[in-house]
């Protein structure tokens, strides 16, 4: 973490914790983690820019102990209360929460949302929201493809679509 935190120090713009599966993997990890990048003693939290609600969920915490889902959950519940007056409220966490079987019908209940994965190239993942199919449709003209398979050529075009999209929101966010 020193390191990292050393090449954070340098940068021009504010750096926001999210905890991985390689940053929470087992208690030890978990603790570390909370200590240095927690906020109230939690590896998840939220905070208010621009009028939008960005709310930083620690979704392994489920797998390392389940007693942390049901305390993230119920925070979650008061947070998005709090929130009713935001523009946007965007969800971040590290990987998929539908790989989270316990974690993910929760977020479905709590979230009217458009789409899901705001994650760059990292996972190679749909959004199959009305928004994302439309988007695609019009400018790709083409549906998603339902494959995940990176060999199939409909996939890959779909993937290069979805970079050119999340470079434009960050180059518009950064702007």
């Amino acid at each position: 973490w020193d390191d990292f935190e050393a090449e954070n120090s340098q940068l021009r713009s504010p750096f926001f914790y999210v905890a991985g599966n390689h940053d929470t993997t087992n208690q030890v990890m978990y603790d570390i983690y909370r200590k240095r990048h927690g906020v109230d003693g939690r590896a998840y939290y939220s905070f208010d820019y621009r009028g939008c609600h960005f709310v930083v969920l620690a979704v392994n915490d489920g797998i390392l102990r389940p007693e942390l889902l049901a305390e993230q959950i119920a925070w979650l519940d008061g947070d998005l209360a709090k929130a009713k007056s935001a523009r946007h409220t965007f969800v971040i966490y590290h990987r998929p929460a539908r790989d989270l079987k316990p974690f993910w019908p929760e977020l479905v209940k709590r979230l009217d949302w458009d789409g899901y994965d705001l994650d760059g190239f990292g996972c190679w993942s749909h959004c199959f929201c009305p928004y994302c199919r439309t988007a695609y449709r019009e400018e790709a003209g083409r549906e998603i493809p339902a494959s995940n398979d990176v060999n199939d050529p409909a996939f890959r075009h779909y993937l290069k679509w979805r970079l050119d999209r999340y470079t434009r929101f960050v180059q518009r966010w950064t702007a």
